[in-house]
């Protein structure tokens, strides 16, 4: 396998948090870091995220339960040598029970694409230096995914639709240094939400993240395991201009995950468990989340 420098980028599935109802996160998605394989190669590949939730309601006190899969078309097109595309197409399903009466909704989620500049690049020089890449980029996310799905005939709340209905704009950077086996990478990104249709406009988004990986190379499989710290804070929803009371929070996650890479294909893995959490004024509650992927190497 090319000796490439890996680069920590985020998948550009965004969360957002409402909840008049308190119930779970928007499943139209969240932020997730993954290592990239072959800086300098396009890829094609699917991946899988799993996210679920308790929350509780403020008024009743009653308890519900949230789960989120999704699954994403994602890919990386080398327009040139300092520019990358990338894009991700989700697909959502979604699964609520609460006092015993379930809801499920499910369909194509909002599609992004992000435009990224190599600033540096240092991964083609030879031997066992040091080696760094430096990338800052701009994309969109648009409202490709639903907001009018119902259940039993009923529109369901807003945290179960498959979009955001509105037009985001995305702002990120990603740092990475290796040096002979071990290396380090980090990442941010902000994300600048628009109001959909109704006049509801979710809360901003920044995340960040840091993770330690060591490359172990074995004949022609080489794996990565990886271990780092996650950090996401999310703005307060306005409904007409006008707050929208328990949203918005922040969590700090724990990842941990590994990588196989066998010729040009890439297998990965990984968790991350919550660590602190003040989300919807602390009647949000994250569980672990899980990520997989399988990407070929073009």
């Amino acid at each position: 396998m090319n000796k490439s420098i890996f680069v920590l980028a985020c998948s550009l599935m965004f969360t957002t948090a409402h909840a008049c109802d308190v119930c779970g996160c928007s499943g139209t998605g969240s932020m997730y870091s993954t290592i990239l394989p072959r800086f300098n190669s396009s890829f094609l590949g699917m991946r899988m995220y799993y996210r679920s939730f308790t929350s509780t309601h403020p008024e009743s006190l009653i308890t519900g339960n949230d789960y989120y899969t999704s699954t994403e078309i994602w890919g990386r097109w080398n327009a040139s040598k300092k520019w990358q595309i990338m894009t991700q197409l989700p697909y959502h399903y979604f699964h609520r029970n609460e006092s015993g009466k379930p809801t499920t909704t499910q369909g194509i989620g909002d599609v992004s694409v992000v435009a990224s500049y190599t600033l540096l690049n240092t991964v083609s020089k030879e031997g066992n230096g040091l080696k760094q890449t430096l990338q800052l980029g701009a994309g969109i996310k648009l409202p490709s995914g639903s907001t009018t799905k119902t259940y039993n005939d009923l529109l369901v709340s807003k945290t179960m639709q498959t979009g955001s209905g509105s037009t985001d704009y995305i702002l990120n950077g990603a740092y990475t240094i290796r040096k002979n086996k071990l290396g380090a990478s980090a990442q941010a990104m902000y994300k600048l939400n628009g109001e959909n249709g109704d006049g509801y406009r979710y809360g901003n988004q920044f995340n960040s993240s840091v993770q330690l990986f060591y490359w172990q190379n074995a004949k022609r499989v080489t794996f990565l395991p990886s271990t780092g710290l996650q950090f996401e804070n999310v703005g307060i929803n306005t409904n007409n201009n006008k707050t929208v009371a328990l949203t918005g929070g922040h969590t700090l996650l724990y990842t941990i995950g590994a990588e196989v890479y066998y010729k040009n294909l890439a297998l990965g893995i990984g968790t991350q468990l919550p660590v602190s959490e003040n989300s919807n004024d602390g009647l949000l509650q994250s569980h672990a989340r899980c990520t997989a992927h399988i990407t070929i190497i073009l």
